[in-house]
């Protein structure tokens, strides 16, 4: 019997890198507060409603990173609810967008196993700016807080 999805494993006591990418990487999300600011209210509201904790959450142009620990054990249900949530707010307010998936394939989670793969990851998340050369620190970029 073929397997159309990867098992999903819940680990109420491990942070998770979750990585979710665009069709054809395109960069749906860049120079767009209203878009940015509709998706990070969402990722707030669904962080309380399945009462998860949140490391933080960054939006790149053709993918987002959230670092988030699932201790109830819905992670399932929390990325179909933000992930719906972010496609409707893609498709409503980026006006060339059209129709269609906005996602390529389902999250990726990879669960970090150490306490210093929590902060690594934070780390790599959050200056993937200066690494891929859009800005020469941090605080040049204009979606950093």
């Amino acid at each position: 019997m073929k397997q159309s999805q990867p098992l999903r494993i819940e680990y109420p006591d491990l942070a998770s890198l979750i990585t979710v990418k665009t069709i054809q990487g395109r960069l749906w999300f860049v120079n767009n507060r209203a878009l940015e600011e509709r998706i990070l209210g969402y990722y707030a509201k669904y962080v309380e409603k399945f009462e998860v904790t949140t490391y933080g959450i960054v939006l790149h142009g053709s993918h987002s990173h959230h670092l988030t620990m699932f201790p109830n054990c819905n992670r399932a249900h929390f990325e179909r609810d933000f992930n719906a949530r972010t496609a409707e707010a893609v498709r409503a307010l980026v006006p060339e967008f059209g129709s269609g998936p906005l996602f390529a394939r389902r999250y990726a989670e990879n669960p970090l196993g150490l306490p210093s793969d929590l902060e690594d990851y934070f780390l790599y998340c959050a200056l993937q700016p200066v690494l891929a050369g859009l800005c020469k620190r941090i605080g040049e970029y204009p979606g950093y807080n």
